[in-house]
Formats: C-alpha cells, sequence, structure tokens
C-alpha cells in the first residue's frame, strides 16, 4: 500500500509514541514496584529493630532494678535469720526494705519474698502474703532474672519478674516483681506509620504449646473465636537476622510480616501490615499509567495529523540549523529560501541567531561581574560574621569562653552525654581573697592576674571536647565530657600545680602566693536531671572547700545535700 508522507509521519509518530509509553511505562511500573517493596521492607525491619531494641532496654531497666534489690546484703542476712529460727523484727525488716524499694521504682505494682516452697513470706502489699506461688520454679541452671506473663482474675496481663535470693552460695528463696504493661504498650505504638493496618505483637508460647499475646491485639474485639496465626518461635530462632516475610494474619488477610524472638524472656514480636494497604499505591498508579496512555495516545495523534499537514520538505534544513545552534553552535544558518511562511520563518531565524550571539556575550560578561562581585561580598560577610561569633563567645579580659559560650556548649554536652550515657564532670574554681588582692595591689594587678589563671587553665585541658571558660568576676569553670569525678580530679590537681608553679605573689594570703578553692561534681545526664543541677553541685563543693581553709579541691557527694 503506498502511503502518502503525510500518512509515514503521522502512522510514524503515533506506533513510536505509543510504543516509548509502554516501554517506558512498563519500566516505571517495575521498577516502582521494586521501590515500593523495598521501602516497605526497610520501614518494617527498621520498626522492628527499634522495637526490638527498645524492648530489650525495658527488660534490662527491669533486670538491673532487680539486681540492685537482690544485691542488698542486708535483706539477705535478715531473711536467712528467719529462715534459721523464725524472728518477727528480722521479717519486718524484710518487709521494710520491700516497701523502700517500691517507693523508689514506681513502674513496679508489687515485692514479694517467697519461700523455696513458694510459700509469701514477706509483701509490699497485705494483699499478697495470701497469694499462691507454689507453682513457680525458676528453670535450670536459675538464671539471674526470669520473666513470666500472669492473667490476673480480672483477666488483665502483668509480668512477674523472678530472681533467686542467694547468701554464700545458698539459695534462700526468691525476689517476685509484680509489674505492668504500660512500658512495653509505649513500645509497640510509638513507631507505626506506614499504615493503618499496621501492628506489632509481643506474644510468648503458653506449656501447652499455644502463641498468647502480652497486649492487646487492636482488630481481636471483631473476630470470635480469637487466635493469632503467626508464631514467631517456629518462624525465627533468637539471634537470626529478620528478613520479610508473606504471611497469613489472625485476621485472615494476606500480610507482609518481620518476626524476631528474644532469648532473654522467650518472647516473640511480629510486626505487620496488610498487603493491600502496602500495594495499594501500586494499584493507583497502574490505573493511571493505563489513563495516562490512552490519552497520550489520542494527543499523539491529533498532533501528528496537525504535524504532518503543515510540514514540507524546506523544514529540513531548518530543523538541522535549529539543532546545531541549540547545542551551541550559534555560527549555523539557513541558506536557501522559500517564498512563502517557511522563507519568513528562515530570515527571522537568522535574525534571531545573530541577536543571540550578541546577547549571550553580554550576559556572560554581567555574569561575570556580578559573580566576582557577589563572591567578594559573601567573603566580606562571611569574615564579618566569623569575627562577631569569636567576639559574642570569649571573655574580653582573659580571651577564653565567656559565660554565654559555656551555657551553650554546657547544653550540647548535656545531651549527647544524655543520648550516649556518658559522664560529665565540671570542675568550678575561685581565687582564693581576690578581692584582698584587688584592694592591695590594684584592679591592674588583678587584670593581669585572671589572664595568667586563665591561660594556665586552658593549657590543662588540651582535649578537643574541653572547655575553659570564665563564669564571672574571679570563677572560672572546665567542663570535661566523657570524664567521670576521679580524672576530674586529676585535672583539677593539675591546675593547682600549675597555678602554684606561677608563684603569683599575694601579701593577703596565707601561702604568700595566690592559690585556687575547686569543687568538682560528675553525673551521667538523664531527663531527672538539668545542667543547672550539676553546676549547682559543684558549687556545693567549692563552697565546702572555701570553708576548710582554702586552697582546696573537694568532690561533690550526694551526701552533702
Amino acid at each position: 500500500m503506498n502511503l502518502g508522507l503525510r500518512q509515514k509521519i503521522a502512522t510514524t509518530i503515533l506506533v513510536v509514541t505509543v510504543v516509548l509509553l509502554l516501554i517506558s511505562g512498563s519500566l516505571y511500573y517495575i521498577n516502582s514496584q521494586q521501590a515500593l517493596t523495598q521501602a516497605i521492607k526497610h520501614h518494617l525491619a527498621t520498626t522492628l529493630t527499634i522495637q526490638a531494641a527498645r524492648l530489650n532496654q525495658v527488660i534490662q531497666q527491669h533486670q538491673e532494678r532487680l539486681a540492685l534489690l537482690t544485691s542488698r546484703t542486708q535483706l539477705r542476712l535478715s531473711l536467712r535469720d528467719h529462715l534459721e529460727v523464725p524472728n518477727p523484727a528480722a521479717l519486718a525488716k524484710v518487709t521494710k526494705i520491700l516497701i523502700d524499694a517500691k517507693k523508689a521504682i514506681p513502674d513496679f505494682r508489687g515485692i514479694m519474698v517467697l519461700s523455696l516452697q513458694g510459700d509469701v513470706l514477706a509483701a509490699t502489699e497485705p494483699a499478697l502474703l495470701d497469694s499462691d506461688f507454689t507453682d513457680l520454679h525458676l528453670p535450670t541452671p536459675t538464671p539471674q532474672m526470669w520473666v513470666r506473663v500472669v492473667v490476673t482474675p480480672q483477666n488483665q496481663k502483668q509480668l512477674h519478674i523472678v530472681s533467686p535470693l542467694v547468701l554464700e552460695n545458698k539459695e534462700l528463696g526468691q525476689l517476685v516483681v509484680i509489674a505492668g504493661l504500660e512500658s512495653i504498650q509505649a513500645i509497640v505504638t510509638g513507631l507505626i506509620g506506614l499504615g493503618l493496618s499496621e501492628e506489632t505483637i509481643i506474644s510468648y508460647q503458653t506449656a501447652e504449646g499455644q502463641v498468647e499475646s502480652i497486649l492487646p491485639v487492636r482488630f481481636a474485639n471483631q473476630l470470635q473465636p480469637f487466635q493469632l496465626k503467626i508464631n514467631p518461635f517456629k518462624l525465627i530462632t533468637a539471634g537470626q537476622a529478620p528478613e520479610l516475610l508473606e504471611l497469613t494474619d489472625y485476621q485472615g488477610h494476606q500480610v507482609f510480616a518481620y518476626v524476631t524472638t528474644f532469648s532473654k524472656t522467650g518472647w516473640g514480636m511480629t510486626l505487620k501490615i496488610d498487603q493491600d494497604e502496602a500495594l495499594a499505591p501500586l494499584a493507583r498508579q497502574r490505573h493511571f499509567m493505563i489513563i495516562a496512555l490512552l490519552v497520550s495516545a489520542f494527543v499523539t495523534i491529533l498532533f501528528a495529523v496537525f504535524l504532518a499537514t503543515s510540514i514540507t520538505r524546506p523544514i529540513n534544513s531548518l530543523t538541522h540549523v535549529a539543532v546545531m545552534i541549540a547545542n551551541g553552535d550559534l555560527s549555523q544558518r539557513i541558506h536557501s529560501f522559500t517564498n512563502d511562511e517557511l522563507g519568513v520563518l528562515a530570515r527571522a531565524f537568522n535574525q534571531m541567531a545573530d541577536k543571540l550571539i550578541a546577547a549571550n556575550e553580554l550576559l556572560e560578561e554581567r555574569v561575570r561581574n556580578k559573580t566576582r562581585d557577589l563572591a567578594e561580598t559573601n567573603e566580606k560577610l562571611l569574615l564579618a560574621n566569623s569575627q562577631l561569633e569569636r567576639i559574642s563567645r570569649l571573655d574580653g579580659l582573659t580571651e577564653i569562653a565567656n559565660r554565654r559560650a559555656f551555657d551553650q556548649v554546657l547544653a550540647q554536652e548535656w545531651s549527647r552525654c544524655q543520648r550516649e550515657e556518658k559522664r560529665l564532670a565540671l570542675i568550678l574554681l575561685d581565687v582564693d581573697l581576690f578581692k584582698n588582692y584587688n584592694d592591695m595591689l590594684g584592679h591592674l594587678a588583678g587584670d593581669q592576674c585572671l589572664k595568667q589563671i586563665a591561660k594556665e587553665i586552658e593549657s590543662t585541658c588540651q582535649r578537643p571536647g574541653d572547655l575553659t571558660a570564665r563564669y564571672g568576676g574571679e570563677e572560672f569553670v572546665v567542663l570535661l565530657p566523657n570524664t567521670d569525678s576521679a580524672h576530674a580530679h586529676l585535672v583539677a590537681n593539675k591546675i593547682q600545680e600549675q597555678i602554684k608553679a606561677l608563684v603569683i605573689a599575694h601579701p593577703k594570703s596565707a601561702t604568700g602566693y595566690v592559690t585556687l578553692s575547686m569543687g568538682i561534681a560528675a553525673c551521667i545526664p538523664s531527663r531527672e536531671l538539668q545542667p543547672a543541677d550539676l553546676i549547682d553541685q559543684a558549687d556545693q563543693a567549692l563552697y565546702q572547700a572555701k570553708q576548710q581553709g582554702r586552697n582546696q579541691i573537694v568532690e561533690y557527694t550526694p551526701a552533702d545535700d
């Protein structure tokens, strides 16, 4: 079949456009499917890892608290005395220790001491004395801590945390702590965000081999009867890296899931989301692509027919020159002209190219000038800002960090040490009898004395994170991240020796030269403390150093309160 030029152009444009749309659409759909699946996998894996880490942290916290309680020597000695000869006074002492421990740890709802036969010997609540724990047997060998889930008569679940009480390698009984599930509930609800059906289930295996959820399941009320179908204990072993699974959940839905288990508690964790919801964007994308393909095909037909009707042979020359100019070759020109609209267009195109060359040259010159001016201005602004920032953070007299810089660095280091659970130490220093020094020798001599002291203190603290600052007047402060009180004391001793070596004469001092009093405080920042508390502790230690006769180094201890 002989086709005219118009039909050939229209058919070619239509076929090429549709084929390209199909190929690009298919590739885009496949890549989107892979990207979406990878995003789901990454989100579920990350969420499961974070939630598992938080659950391990909660269990570790319970273990540490229980270890502190079981390590109480007085508790074990009183229990031994009562077991050897029934002694109400010794048992009362055990009860008091349990009550004091419960007050200190609000998460514990009750604490009991059991005999080896399971009888309740002492408890924080009178009602717990009648509880029956004869069925409680620690696994062999006995671990440091054992956690089990218990369903109360009110159909509520709680944790029993059990630890043996041992004195001189002899087991006296068991310490049982009753804890709620609020901290665990916060873990499974804190990181959900991919979809409405996303859910985390923390489960345990009963003696009959059934899988039970520790916390209420979101959609359990809609199902009767209800039974968990995903068993993490059969799908993965403790310590094995989790992988994305396609399973059927308790609602009968096909889900994407990650599972893991915990060796310390024997629990399992399942994080899942319905496949229909997770892949919903892909279905919407498929429908959109079909509609877009049909619309594109229709528009292409109209455009091809119009283009094939309008174009003639002279357009080839115009197209060639246009492509060359578009690629940057502005020297190309159209040399053959017709006596129709295309000829007018060709002449206008040549004129436009000439003007474009001139405009480009002018524009390039202006851009170069503006770029140079802008670079110079930016350099001046950066230099000015740097100088202003440096001035605002330095003390005008001693040229070390000022109080403002210290407050900023203290807040930053406090947050970092709290996040990393590292120690933060602080030394507060005061020049002894500095007012007398000023009165005797004059303020100019006092300023020179402060400069010397500041220089010596700063030279002592050479670690990148250490900060020396003027706290106010004759007071200085040294901030020591990742440092305990013992190492802070070594730094303070070194500072004291260097100041002593200066032998700055002080007529009013008993030593005859300038000395420093120092207060040291150190802690692991937590939510219960504020940076001001650390400063206050160092200030108390400094006050004690002054009271003890000055030229002293005193470490803060809680007993100072």
